[in-house]
């Protein structure tokens, strides 16, 4: 037996159809004037060269000596957002160790932020030299890559 409660249901109010009507004119949610827009940067042309990263790569770590193949590290030093840094500013370092999943001198230097900016930058310029030197003195130096203005 179903009994009934002395409370009465609210009504629901009505629904309202919605009228779709046409744009007059379309929106635009993102416009910006010309004089909005911030200043132009200049941006550097940097050189890059796979043969000079290659060679980079077959070296061992700069930071701990593992190798034999390693990660070529770009310098942080003039990067951005969809800004790049010269390959002559790069090094050898090591990638992550499989087998004792422990990050490499690549993340250590560059991701990790254990070595404070100004610190991580002269170590970088001091291995891009290093790396430089290296490469120069085994005679594989890519024809079609000037050298950098320390070595020239």
């Amino acid at each position: 037996m179903l009994r009934r409660t002395g409370f009465k249901r609210p009504e629901r109010p009505a629904k309202v159809p919605v009228l779709l009507q046409p744009l007059v004119q379309p929106v635009n949610y993102a416009r910006i004037s010309a004089n909005d827009a911030g200043p132009a940067v200049a941006k550097e042309n940097p050189l890059t060269c796979e043969a000079y990263r290659e060679l980079v790569r077959a070296m061992p770590c700069m930071h701990c000596g593992r190798g034999p193949r390693s990660q070529f590290c770009h310098g942080d030093q003039g990067k951005g957002m969809g800004l790049k840094t010269d390959d002559r500013t790069g090094w050898p370092g090591c990638g992550p160790d499989l087998a004792t999943n422990a990050p490499g001198c690549h993340w250590l230097i560059g991701t990790s932020g254990q070595i404070p900016k100004e610190e991580r930058r002269a170590l970088e310029k001091k291995y891009a030299a290093q790396t430089r030197a290296a490469v120069l003195a085994s005679g594989k130096w890519p024809k079609n890559l000037p050298l950098w203005k320390e070595i020239a």
